[in-house]
């Protein structure tokens, strides 16, 4: 499966909903964040991750008035996926980028959680 293909996104909102160490984290926060990706791939999508008090949705599209952009390069999503970066050195290298991003990498439970669901994806590239 094509890492950020519509696929994916399917894929990766189906096991959030279905992760109950997610679950418990996800209960106790509220954020919309827009995933854009830059120099990605044809199949690569900007998407919306959404989390409220528990209710999860990612769509691939911006949709709604996000608390948090993050613009990062393919790779660069690439790597916070694999474990060979954490997004809070993303931020710090300047390779993630964006607006409200702080309010992400301060929730780090929440965040930590979704790539622990993320990570058991498995993708091609």
């Amino acid at each position: 499966m094509l890492f950020l293909s519509e696929q994916w996104a399917e894929a990766a909102e189906a096991a959030l909903q279905a992760d109950p160490g997610f679950a418990s984290v996800a209960e106790r926060s509220r954020l919309r964040m827009w995933v854009c990706v830059v120099r990605a791939p044809d199949w690569a999508l900007d998407g919306t991750l959404e989390v409220d008090h528990g209710e999860v949705s990612l769509r691939t599209g911006r949709h709604g008035r996000p608390h948090a952009v993050g613009r990062a390069s393919y790779s660069t999503w690439l790597a916070m996926l694999r474990h060979e970066m954490h997004p809070s050195v993303a931020v710090a290298t300047g390779r993630l980028r964006g607006r409200g991003i702080a309010r992400v990498i301060t929730n780090r439970d929440l965040l930590d959680a979704m790539l622990d669901v993320f990570r058991t994806i498995p993708v091609d590239a």
